[in-house]
C-alpha cells in the first residue's frame, strides 16, 4: 500500500526514490468505509463527514457514512462534479473551491 500511495502522490511519475516531489494531499484508504458502503470496485469516491485523519481502528464501526458513492475511472474533479450532481453539493463545496484555488 505504501508503494501504491507513493506512486499516486508523486508529481513526476518517472521519479524514483525518497527525493521525489510529492503532492501536498492526504491519501486515506479506509477498509471500514469499503465495508459500510459495500464498495466492491474502484475507483470509488465517498465523502464522509468528520475527521478523516482519525485512524480507522480508533473509530466506531457505526461511524458517519457518506450520502453518496461515485464510481468511475475519471479525474478527481469529474468524480467530485458527479457527486455534486447527484445531491452532494454541500459536501463538495469546499473541495471544489480548493481545486479552483479559491
Amino acid at each position: 500500500m505504501a508503494k501504491l500511495s507513493a506512486q499516486i502522490l508523486r508529481l513526476d511519475p518517472g521519479c524514483e526514490g525518497p527525493a521525489c516531489a510529492m503532492r501536498d494531499v492526504q491519501l486515506i484508504v479506509d477498509p471500514r468505509i469499503f465495508r459500510q458502503h459495500g464498495v466492491a470496485r474502484v475507483p470509488a469516491l465517498a465523502m464522509v463527514p468528520g475527521d478523516p485523519t482519525q485512524p480507522y481502528c480508533e473509530r466506531e464501526e457505526d461511524s458517519p457514512r457518506a450520502n453518496h458513492i461515485v464510481y468511475g475511472d475519471a479525474a478527481l474533479s469529474g468524480l467530485i462534479e458527479e457527486y455534486r450532481r447527484i445531491g452532494g453539493a454541500t459536501e463538495v463545496r469546499d473541495v471544489q473551491a480548493f481545486l479552483r484555488g479559491a
